[in-house]
């Protein structure tokens, strides 16, 4: 991926290789070089025969290439979350659609203070309850974001070990790491 990567650095190839992903979707009722190329809004197929040779004998890579490029540049902003104290920010995606997770961002921006509970994670009281319709509760991992909905609280893990399944938490995001030091936290929407 490195070495396509390299391959594709700069602006203009990877507009080219973007191009060439929006003509393959569109509904061109031919697809080679020359109307791929005009779609794009060249007058000749060159810079998409150049995108093709350049990766000769790698079409997994490409595939794999394009679909990480476009997954970035088309990525929602509103369903990435900050969390900030101090200097830490540790951002959480949000990958599950469920009423919960639609309705935690909707309650942003906010500073909450986090504490210390049992040993095992932080939490916070929220202003209000978010929806739970339709949870199902979550394996306890390190990091993970949670509600605990009998109390409504936010909060997380940093020692989830042996905790396994609870029915009564919902997961509102993932990350691999929410080391938040500070008692206040700022939370907000990556846009």
């Amino acid at each position: 991926m490195a070495r396509l990567a390299h391959r594709f650095g700069g602006a203009e190839p990877r507009r080219q290789a973007l191009s060439y992903l929006v003509g393959l979707l569109s509904p061109l009722a031919s697809k080679n070089g020359w109307t791929l190329a005009e779609a794009a809004g060249d007058g000749t197929p060159d810079r998409m025969q150049r995108l093709l040779n350049r990766s000769a004998g790698d079409a997994d890579a490409v595939r794999d290439y394009l679909f990480a490029y476009v997954a970035e540049r088309l990525a929602r902003d509103d369903r990435v979350v900050r969390f900030r104290t101090g200097s830490t920010t540790v951002e959480v995606a949000i990958e599950e659609n469920t009423p919960t997770t639609r309705d935690f961002p909707s309650m942003l921006p906010m500073t909450l203070p986090f504490e210390e509970c049992g040993g095992r994670k932080k939490v916070t009281t929220l202003s209000r309850r978010v929806d739970y319709d339709g949870a199902t509760g979550m394996t306890l991992e390190n990091a993970d974001p949670f509600s605990y909905m009998p109390w409504g609280n936010l909060g997380f893990f940093y020692r989830a070990d042996g905790l396994g399944h609870s029915d009564d938490l919902v997961r509102t995001g993932t990350t691999d790491d929410l080391h938040l030091d500070g008692q206040n936290v700022r939370i907000g929407a990556a846009g």
